[in-house]
């Protein structure tokens, strides 16, 4: 395999430029629902690094089910606040897939 071969398909199919002008954005979300989680997750994916989430609403049992970023223990607490670690535990765990998927298919 190159060295220099990209392995990313959104920068392969934007280009190295525009994918690091991606990677360099700030985007603010605004609502950390069960539709801000999934911007919020999308967004990570596509590279972004810096999500700034604005909801000032606190997070509740019935959002456990359809919101990947909350657990139980996030009940109560500020939605804006609580998105952080689990969204970085997502993408930990798709990052990981991810290489031992690109790792299958090169064997």
């Amino acid at each position: 395999m190159e060295e220099n071969k990209i392995d990313n398909r959104t920068e392969i199919y934007l280009g190295t430029e525009k994918y690091q002008i991606i990677q360099n954005s700030t985007i603010t979300v605004v609502g950390a629902g069960a539709i801000g989680n999934e911007v919020i997750k999308n967004l990570g994916l596509l590279g972004i690094k810096k999500i700034k989430v604005i909801d000032y609403d606190q997070v509740d049992e019935t959002n456990l089910d359809r919101c990947i970023f909350f657990t139980p223990n996030d009940v109560d607490n500020n939605k804006s606040n609580n998105g952080t670690p689990g969204f970085d535990l997502i993408i930990l765990m798709f990052l990981l897939l991810f290489l031992i998927l690109l790792r299958k298919k090169k064997n």
